[in-house]
């Protein structure tokens, strides 16, 4: 799933990029991705500024001239060079918006017929021209090696459809998935990774709304993205994307380890090799050559050298991008490109994921060529899909939280599953405690259903503030048992309170202040109070005789101070003032519950003030039953009465019914969504809901750390926290179906 509209967010953000972090898995983890570029030689700022603009390009914020043209002289000075996977596949390139020297002078420095000229020398001398020529310049020139120079344009993106081999990709069926972690090992033993790098990770989750017979589990390999920030901004180009497949790589024998990939990646899916690696390069089942010497051969005496070796490390051209990496450059899943050359014993088509899964008897990972129709080769995994979805279309849907329905009086929809209403009328309504009831019905005349409720004390207008008081307080003097409210007794209270002046006293300075008691605009009590210091509390005790309260019923008890000539609230108390005993009845709700749907009230303030109505946002999941016109509501309730203060009517369309797994469809699941990415991964199932918590260790099915791999790597949970990214959308954030809509 993509955004719908990614450039039309303000002042040319990321569609997810907040006021605390750009990037899409939040604060903590931007942070950390910090401290880790802070660790190497290179420079940190550049890295994290290129990795948010990677991440605005996917998404169609920038153009790739413009993020290109923006890092070109950064990358150059900081890296002596920017090999980055530039501009071959552009058109309408205007060289003489750049200030750079104009390409024909470039090109008048460089000797292209000399045997040893190189891409570095080459870009070194052309500057931003050569930048905007790309490599296609030097791919053309006729080197001598003819094999090599179309690898040079390799890299920003799989070739174009009619032109690839294959799209290779996954489907995945999250209701097969019971957490037994053979996948996590069958990758281990297929790679030789290190401890503590997971290149397949598996989330085990806990969710009310869940139906799902297995443990809820979350798959997470790296996604394989057609459009891949992560390629963008490799200065050495060793990240990039295989034009002839999509598989998404490194060459380590050419990654420095700047770790700018693993800021840039939306989902969290890279790892650095900090030490030696836990298997030795001896102990890899790979050809007895160098990267170098394979890249000598031609082509049929190198695939014969590999597959004469049974080569898990180096792909078909010669590269090391198999395998775990070496000491102080990046790893990830790689979907086993020897596999797919055709180098190993095992068939091209295959993974050691979906290897082990399928020997485990659960056949959750389908792996294949996205590209294919049912029938062809390698088209398990559109197969499976297929077969999947077929099948969801004749079972019983359950619905996602799906329409977002904003009573409020500045309120604006953007999408056809939201819809703005009115905010709460509350000029008829008496000041009380009420619940505030979500509603729904068939039309006028038909019963009310509710769907949530939520305790709110109405109130007529809040009294001006007193600044210089803000941190004041009314201490406790009885409550009721599950709700907010303080009892106030109509025999009289001692009623505790807390002063606190946040103005300005001089050396020995005091400040006399009057303070006092009221409620529904009649003074209970008051006394003068000597401020000793500023930013000190000052304990008040008042005393509520039984003759100046009247009314029962809830209303708002505010601390008033007196000082410096201004008198405001320094603070409220929501209170019940009642003659009998602490435990008073609190409203509930005159409704049956809405029979195959679920909703939610959202930002129901404690306080609705009749001078200025709340703004309530709800959230109701599509029927069951499929397209239909409802009216939905609020209604306030005081035990007695009801009063609806706001009504709108939703039109719930089939077209609209969300393509996720709790419809047995397609996830959209926000840590893995499609972020202008393109992914390769499509998932299917049981998808973690937005009150989705990740379970810890202990209490998943089986621990990381039990289970085995012929490598004796240990085996670590690290990256627990990560569930929580996109569990919600941000605010003011609507995802809508993208290309792919994975």
């Amino acid at each position: 799933m993509s955004t719908e509209n990614p450039k039309d967010t303000e002042d040319g953000k990321h569609p997810y990029e907040t006021d605390d972090s750009f990037h899409p898995m939040g604060e903590q983890w931007e942070e950390s991705m910090r401290e880790e570029l802070e660790d190497t030689d290179y420079d940190a700022d550049l890295g994290m500024e290129m990795a948010k603009d990677a991440q605005r390009l996917v998404a169609g914020e920038l153009s790739e001239e413009e993020f290109y043209a923006e890092y070109h002289d950064d990358v150059k000075e900081e890296f002596e060079a920017d090999e980055r996977p530039i501009f071959d596949d552009l058109e309408g390139v205007d060289l003489d918006d750049f200030e750079d020297e104009s390409l024909l002078e470039s090109l008048a420095d460089v000797d292209l017929s000399a045997d040893d000229v190189s891409r570095r020398d080459m870009m070194n001398k052309m500057g931003a021209a050569g930048l905007f020529l790309g490599y296609s310049a030097f791919a053309t020139y006729d080197n001598g090696n003819d094999e090599e120079v179309p690898q040079l344009v390799d890299g920003v993106r799989p070739a174009d459809a009619d032109e690839r081999e294959h799209r290779w990709g996954m489907t995945i069926d999250l209701d097969r998935c019971d957490g037994c972690l053979a996948c996590v090992s069958g990758c281990i033993n297929e790679n030789g990774t290190s401890t503590g790098a997971n290149w397949m990770y598996i989330f085990t989750y806990e969710d009310e709304h869940s139906e799902s017979e297995n443990p809820n589990q979350l798959v997470r390999p790296c996604q394989h993205c057609s459009n891949a920030p992560c390629a963008k901004v490799c200065p050495v180009r060793a990240r990039h994307v295989r034009g002839k497949d999509g598989l998404v790589l490194t060459n380590y024998e050419t990654c420095i380890g700047c770790r700018y990939c693993q800021v840039a990646c939306p989902y969290g899916v890279n790892y650095f090799q900090w030490g030696d690696p836990d298997v030795e390069m001896d102990r890899l089942e790979h050809a007895n050559h160098t990267p170098d010497e394979l890249r000598e051969m031609d082509f049929e005496e190198r695939k014969d050298v590999l597959q004469d070796a049974n080569d898990h490390v180096y792909d078909e051209r010669g590269w090391w991008t198999d395998s775990r990496p070496p000491i102080g450059t990046m790893g990830k899943c790689t979907m086993c490109p020897s596999r797919q050359d055709e180098h190993t014993d095992n068939p091209k088509g295959t993974v050691a994921c979906q290897d082990a899964c399928d020997a485990q008897g659960m056949s959750a990972i389908h792996f294949g060529d996205l590209d294919a129709e049912v029938g062809d080769d390698y088209d398990r995994a559109v197969r499976y899909l297929e077969e999947r979805q077929a099948k969801s279309d004749t079972e019983d849907r359950t619905n996602k939280f799906d329409a977002n329905i904003f009573f409020s009086s500045d309120a604006e929809a953007d999408s056809d599953t939201e819809k703005a209403a009115n905010a709460p009328d509350l000029s008829g309504i008496s000041t009380g405690y009420y619940s505030l009831n979500l509603v729904q019905r068939d039309g006028a005349g038909s019963e009310w259903g509710v769907y949530d409720t939520e305790e709110v004390l109405v109130a007529d207008t809040m009294l001006s503030e007193n600044g210089d008081f803000a941190n004041s307080s009314i201490g406790s003097f009885g409550s009721i048992p599950s709700s907010d409210l303080q009892v106030l007794n109509t025999n009289g209270e001692q009623i505790p309170a807390s002063l606190v002046y946040d103005g300005d006293l001089g050396d020995g300075e005091t400040l006399d202040v009057t303070a006092s008691l009221q409620l529904a605009g009649t003074e209970l009590a008051s006394q003068q109070v000597t401020i000793q210091a500023a930013g000190t509390s000052t304990d008040v005790t008042f005393t509520v005789p039984a003759s100046a309260i009247s009314d029962e019923g809830a209303n708002l008890l505010y601390l008033v101070v007196e000082a410096n000539g201004e008198s405001g609230a320094a603070a409220h108390e929501e209170v019940y003032v009642t003659s009998g005993d602490l435990n008073v009845e609190t409203p509930g709700t005159p409704y049956d519950s809405v029979i195959g749907q679920e909703g939610e009230l959202l930002n129901v303030p404690a306080i609705a003030y009749q001078s200025e109505p709340p703004g309530v946002e709800a959230e109701i999941s599509y029927p069951s039953s499929g397209e239909g016109e409802k009216q939905v509501g609020l209604v306030l309730y005081d035990g007695e009465a009801e009063t609806v203060v706001a009504q709108t009517t939703f039109f719930f369309g089939d077209e609209y019914t969300s393509n996720t797994a709790w419809d047995s469809g397609l996830s959209s699941f926000k840590l893995l969504e499609d972020l202008g990415t393109s992914p390769n991964i499509t998932y299917i199932g049981n998808e973690p809901s937005p009150k989705a918590e990740q379970v810890p260790e202990d209490e998943a099915p089986v621990a990381y750390a039990d289970i085995d791999n012929q490598w004796g790597v240990n085996v670590l949970d690290k990256r627990m926290e990560r569930l929580q990214y996109g569990a919600t959308v941000p605010e003011g954030v609507t995802p809508g179906e993208g290309e792919g809509g994975h």
